[in-house]
């Protein structure tokens, strides 16, 4: 059937369709959202290595030291994405693979909307809820954000 009347069709409704030159049209895929993952962790770990570096070149007493590495740990991985976002709506993976942070109108989410989103990456298991249906991890879902493209989706000929 070409008509949009059949009694096999799944149930249609406005409210969840989404106006296409609205930015929330673009959302990111999974592949590009893992490579935003992957790009930032390696971000972060190239940061946390010139900062150990710089202390162990002035320091290196204070390299040895337990609060050091749990100072570099999870509080630096928050100060990352937090910096990064709060500033820009973007971190540095998010320039590369072209995409950034928006709220549920498209606009560059409030600072206090990134920082809950950055807390949300320390949920256990956080990075495997990308794995469930839809594109969108918890730490997304949570905070009403979104990851969308900047770049146009080019066409083939």
């Amino acid at each position: 059937m070409t008509d949009n009347l059949s009694p096999y069709a799944p149930p249609r409704t406005a409210a969840l369709e989404v106006e296409p030159d609205s930015p929330i049209a673009h959302i990111a895929t999974r592949w590009r959202r893992l490579a935003n993952f992957v790009l930032d962790w390696l971000g972060y770990f190239l940061i946390a290595l010139v900062i150990t570096l710089v202390l162990y070149a002035v320091a290196p007493d204070v390299i040895e030291t337990a609060a050091y590495n749990i100072l570099l740990s999870y509080p630096g991985y928050l100060i990352y994405y937090a910096l990064f976002e709060g500033l820009t709506g973007r971190t540095p993976a998010k320039l590369i693979t072209g995409t950034r942070v928006v709220d549920a109108y498209g606009d560059r989410p409030g600072f206090g909307k990134i920082l809950l989103r950055s807390l949300a990456r320390f949920i256990p298991f956080e990075p495997l809820t990308f794995l469930r249906a839809g594109q969108e991890g918890w730490h997304d879902t949570l905070t009403e954000t979104h990851v969308v493209r900047t770049r146009p989706k080019k066409e083939l000929p």
